[in-house]
């Protein structure tokens, strides 16, 4: 006898049902001859590298047996009339076989692939009470004591803490709310509040001054005739600032004297242009006499 290995490829649609009845069937052909099957392996449903009658996937098994010649043959035609079969190869793998020592092998390979028994718990000594000595038994009554003292000591302290937000809170005032409609100044309340601010300015610029004038008016006691002269340096700059420095009031009484003298200039003029007139006419009359 010889040893083979016979691998088919059965259709992906089959159920557990059908594909145990296919392999059964390959099997009893080895039987019936006389042979000897060590192994069925179904390696499940794998994915082909190639379409094989329109399918992508198939069922694999491998077929581990001892027979002649004659019987691998009539595998092979049974396997090549099978529809469900899509595709076979068998290999020859010794001349000779030990029966008894390919049984022992595959036995041992079993136990090797088996997962180790699990071992049964160690039993724990529960009923040996173990005696403690005094010490410990004294630390572990202290580390009680500290638990339950802590456990009593932190509500206390958070509702202490509490308390102080909550007074905290009371103590702080209200913010005001905000005046929804704002009331506006009239006119005349501006114009004066204004006339204060020009005041206000205009004080403490003469309080600026003051001490300059003073130190002025030193300097002209000791250098006589320098009045008249600084009288006239003063720059149109400084004029300027000083008129600024004013009040309206005091503007617009200057402009109302002002206003009378450009009158009476522009009547002057007008005057003269009319005597001049009258003289040229004069003239010219007294030319066409002669």
């Amino acid at each position: 006898m010889r040893r083979y290995e016979t691998v088919f490829l059965s259709h992906p649609d089959l159920t557990e049902e059908a594909l145990e009845k296919l392999t059964k069937q390959k099997t009893d052909v080895i039987k019936k001859a006389k042979g000897e099957v060590f192994q069925i392996d179904q390696w499940g449903k794998r994915k082909l590298a190639y379409k094989v009658q329109r399918t992508l996937h198939a069922y694999y098994t491998l077929l581990d047996y001892a027979t002649i010649s004659d019987v691998v043959t009539e595998l092979e035609r049974v396997l090549r009339l099978d529809d469900k079969v899509l595709k076979y190869l068998t290999i020859k793998l010794a001349d000779r076989v030990d029966l008894v020592a390919v049984r022992k092998s595959l036995e041992e390979k079993k136990k090797a692939a088996a997962p180790p028994p699990e071992e049964p718990p160690v039993a724990e000594a529960a009923e040996v009470s173990e005696v403690k000595p005094a010490d410990e038994e004294k630390r572990e009554e202290q580390e009680e004591k500290k638990e339950i003292a802590e456990s009593e000591i932190q509500p206390a302290a958070e509702e202490k803490v509490a308390e102080a937000k909550a007074a905290e809170s009371e103590a702080q005032p209200a913010p005001e709310e905000e005046a929804v409609s704002e009331i506006q100044p009239s006119p005349e309340e501006a114009e004066k509040a204004e006339e204060v601010e020009e005041l206000r300015e205009a004080e403490k610029a003469e309080q600026v001054e003051e001490p300059r004038k003073e130190e002025k008016a030193g300097e002209r006691e000791a250098q006589p005739g320098a009045d008249e002269k600084e009288e006239t340096k003063e720059e149109p700059a400084v004029k300027e600032k000083k008129e600024a420095k004013k009040p309206k009031k005091e503007k617009k009484a200057e402009e109302e004297k002002k206003a009378p003298k450009a009158k009476s200039e522009k009547t002057e003029k007008k005057e003269k242009k009319e005597k001049k007139v009258t003289t040229d006419t004069a003239k010219k009359k007294a030319t066409k006499k002669s």
